[in-house]
């Protein structure tokens, strides 16, 4: 009998990291994308087939593969802005908050029940009134102050159709913000090193290294889950003529001394 080798087998383990590609060349240094419980690559293959129209059994005569897509698709644990930006085609700016004591809001032919914003984060100091009439958080209105949101309740002081002001101060905040759907491609060179757990197997440090890949979100963001939300980044693997004798890319495994 033949036996197996243990030291083949892949309890895999390991590490993905991208480096943004202008269309030309990747960037010097990789963007880690954090904690990866899954990740898969896969071979879509595309052929063409004849078969005999002058046997009852139509056997086949010829097939020929015409197209050939390698992807990886990595299951995205760490929702950092570097991988939002790829899952949402967005780019990067920042849209801080300045310190204000006059912060303010006119709210004209108020309807209660729904939530205004006041265009501020964190905002305290807030006093609300119609006409001359100070207003009562809890009773007349609801006040969610980290972000700034105000909602009317219909009392004996506010009712559909009221005109309200709002004063509040702000304090410095500085804040991230990606735009969504601002980039049409977005293209990365891809390293994969793996740790595997069975550490003494022969896979166990192995690189994947892909020279140009498509990034596209593959699946749907979770908002609101009763576990941890994770989310899919596919990685189509592109041909690269700066690479002729290995286009797509390269795999290495360290051969013991």
């Amino acid at each position: 009998m033949f036996p197996a080798n243990g030291q083949n087998l892949k309890l895999g383990r390991g590490s993905l990291l991208f480096a943004p590609h202008d269309g030309s060349d990747a960037e010097d240094s990789f963007i880690f994308i954090g904690n990866v419980p899954s990740l898969e690559m896969t071979w879509e293959i595309e052929t063409r087939e004849k078969y005999s129209a002058t046997q009852g059994s139509s056997p086949l005569l010829a097939q020929a593969t015409i197209r050939q897509d390698l992807s990886i698709v990595a299951q995205c644990d760490e929702h950092t802005k570097e991988n939002l930006k790829r899952f949402f085609f967005a780019t990067e700016s920042t849209a801080n908050q300045s310190l204000s004591t006059t912060g303010s809001l006119v709210v004209t032919d108020v309807i209660t029940g729904r939530a205004y914003d006041l265009g501020s984060r964190s905002v305290t100091n807030v006093v609300v009134t119609k006409g001359s009439t100070v207003l009562v958080n809890g009773t007349d209105f609801t006040l969610y102050a980290d972000n700034g949101l105000l909602m009317f309740t219909d009392s004996a002081n506010v009712t559909d159709g009221d005109d309200i002001n709002v004063a509040f101060d702000r304090p410095l905040v500085n804040i991230d913000r990606i735009a969504l759907g601002r980039v049409s491609e977005q293209l990365a060179r891809v390293m994969y090193i793996a740790d595997d757990s069975n550490t003494s197997g022969i896979a166990a440090r192995d690189r994947f290294v892909f020279w140009k890949t498509q990034i596209v979100p593959d699946g749907a963001y979770q908002l609101i889950s009763d576990d941890y939300t994770s989310f899919n980044l596919r990685f189509r693997v592109l041909n690269d003529p700066a690479h002729p004798t290995n286009p797509l890319g390269y795999f290495d495994r360290v051969r013991a001394a």
